[in-house]
């Protein structure tokens, strides 16, 4: 015979860690959390915009620097592919032919001051090497502004 305190008590923790799971990784991420988690600016350019940056299932957040401030900022996710190459690469950016490179995210932000302009972001995380991200930034009217790349703080 179990006693109802008890038996209410698990329950209610079966209900805690399942929130917690969720939220973790939600449904709309499914298996691939890949671009989840903390990223740094893997160049000088990129350190001075976003210095270190966090992607969570809601928001996405930079610390920025003096010149920058610092942003945090909802979005939306509007391609998740895998692909050879990713739009708007840099020449000589390319992976093998007929080999997916790639796994490619765009996120487009919410409008917001802090984002100066930025209307969408896109990570291109390499499979080879998903401790690394090549990062472009475009303008309100969709067209690339930016390139950078992102590192793993923990190379993982």
């Amino acid at each position: 015979m179990t006693r109802p305190g008890l038996l209410a008590g698990l329950c209610r923790g079966s209900w805690l860690l399942l929130g917690a799971a969720l939220f973790v990784v939600p449904p709309a991420w499914g298996d691939d959390a890949l671009l989840l988690g903390a990223w740094e600016g893997g160049d000088r350019a990129t350190r001075a915009i976003y210095g270190r940056l966090l992607v969570t299932p809601a928001f996405v957040k930079w610390s920025g620097s003096r010149a920058n401030p610092a942003c945090r900022v909802r979005y939306r996710l509007v391609t998740r592919k895998e692909a050879e190459a990713y739009p708007d690469a840099l020449p000589g950016f390319d992976a093998a032919p007929g080999v997916p490179g790639y796994t490619v995210f765009r996120l487009a932000l919410q409008r917001r001051a802090c984002t100066r302009g930025r209307t969408a972001l896109q990570f291109a995380i390499p499979v080879a090497k998903p401790a690394r991200a090549e990062l472009v930034t475009y303008d309100r009217r969709g067209r690339p502004v930016s390139w950078g790349h992102l590192d793993r703080p923990d190379g993982r």
